[in-house]
């Protein structure tokens, strides 16, 4: 494979990871001022508020951002025809949505008419983003200014509100702005030539390709937000579900580096696989893959070298405990890291149903487990359930995308042993131990890739 794709692909992963950092920053900012702003059942109201928005968000984009970004990749001179479909559906099902819910605010609880409109207003300002445009035409540097821009508006708007102040209503309207200047941005960086002129033909069409990729959006959205939190303050105790959620909240961190990847090498995947061109596809997504795959045995390593001691800097000593609990969680994102990119290239090359069946199996096997592991074993049953989860929908992914054979199927190995040495680790509190091996065989992965890449 040769280095100059790669780096094409380095320069769009940097400018997304870049611009995300950003934006989140500026965010947790705002939530900070916000906080000692609002009185806390406000601050409360306005992040179950936002909680709400963005399941709507996501009932609402049925998969179309995906369908739409690898519509686009394939035929940029399609972009107005695309997107015209694709915002007139999002827009009309957010329109339904908000709707539904002003006439049950109406009926059921009057008092929350002004946060359900703020909240609805904010649902509407996702659906009509064109961040998907922007990775279908590999603009991510002008994707990363448009999501920068969203972050600081809520940042300033939150700092006014601490200067001048302002309740629940004002502080969703805030983000409910944020998210209006972030899809002008977006469309203002994609140009007038591909504005919408919103239209349902072809409305029926679109949907069914799409809708495989928009239940599997919801089902990992259910099994990402938190599910084995709220099992284990169900089943176990509050305390236990506060203790889990500081190695969760690294692990989501964590994972980001896999999700800008896929994002970053849909484009070309998308390009390759619509022309025919399998191999190129393969080769440049196995490529990715064992990079990818040295990033996830660095965060296994890391993990178990400093686990305890990034959990106590970070939220408190008390935390040092789920130390264990974090190991198993690293080598969920060593999974993740191999397994997401596959998963999500599937939709490049047109196979929505197969990335739909990853996501299920993930899914299902996760609510299940924790069913079963968190009432005996706490975070820890919860950890173990994440990573099957996910190993499960990685080879379900790799299989699907007929990676598993041939060469390919050393990064199974790897996965599999690095699984096997974790599982040693931790019952024998050798943790450290297996840290330093995954540190060394990132080590070595990186100069057998880098190598490759210069022959």
């Amino acid at each position: 494979m040769p280095a100059p794709a790669v780096a094409g692909l380095r320069g769009s992963f940097v400018a997304l990871l870049v611009g995300d950092l950003a934006a989140k920053l500026l965010r947790f900012l705002a939530a900070i001022a916000l906080a000692r702003a609002l009185t806390l059942e406000s601050f409360g109201l306005v992040n179950t508020a936002i909680a709400v928005s963005g399941v709507a968000a996501v009932l609402t984009t049925i998969g179309l951002a995906d369908v739409g970004a690898r519509d686009v990749a394939v035929a940029p001179e399609e972009t107005r025809a695309v997107a015209s479909r694709v915002v007139a559906i999002r827009l009309t099902a957010a329109v339904v949505v908000l709707a539904a819910s002003v006439a049950t605010a109406l009926v059921a609880a009057p008092g929350y008419l002004g946060l359900v409109l703020a909240g609805g207003a904010m649902a509407l300002g996702m659906s009509a983003s064109a961040d998907w445009v922007l990775r279908g035409l590999e603009q991510m540097r002008r994707l990363a200014l448009a999501w920068v821009a969203g972050a600081a508006t809520v940042a300033a708007g939150s700092l006014t509100i601490v200067l001048a102040g302002g309740g629940s209503v004002i502080a969703l309207s805030v983000f409910a702005g944020g998210e209006a200047v972030l899809a002008a941005a977006t469309w203002a960086a994609v140009g007038r030539s591909g504005w919408p002129r919103p239209t349902l033909h072809g409305a029926g069409a679109l949907i069914r390709r799409s809708w495989p990729v928009g239940a599997a959006s919801l089902i990992v959205y259910g099994y990402y937000a938190n599910i084995d939190t709220i099992i284990l303050a169900a089943t176990r105790s509050p305390a236990d579900a506060g203790l889990y959620s500081a190695p969760y909240r690294i692990f989501l961190m964590l994972n980001v580096v896999a999700v800008f990847a896929a994002y970053a090498a849909f484009p070309a995947l998308s390009r390759a696989s619509d022309a025919g061109r399998e191999s190129e596809a393969r080769q440049l997504l196995t490529t990715i893959l064992e990079l990818l795959l040295c990033y996830g045995l660095l965060a296994v390593g890391c993990a178990h070298l400093f686990g305890a001691e990034a959990l106590g800097l970070l939220f408190g000593a008390q935390f040092e405990s789920m130390e264990a609990t974090f190991a198993l969680l690293s080598l969920a994102v060593l999974w993740y890291s191999v397994g997401y990119p596959a998963g999500y290239s599937l939709i490049a090359a047109g196979e929505n149903k197969k990335f739909l069946a990853g996501a299920a199996t993930a899914g299902g096997l996760n609510v299940a487990l924790n069913l079963v592991l968190i009432p005996a074993y706490g975070p820890i049953g919860a950890g173990v359930a994440t990573v099957v989860a996910f190993a499960s929908a990685s080879i379900v992914w790799l299989h699907a995308r007929a990676l598993l054979e041939g060469a390919a199927w050393r990064l199974v190995a790897v996965l599999a042993s690095t699984s096997g040495a974790v599982a040693i680790g931790d019952a024998t509190d050798a943790l450290r131990g297996v840290g330093v091996g995954a540190v060394i065989a990132s080590a070595v992965g990186l100069a057998w890739v880098a190598r490759r890449l210069r022959t």
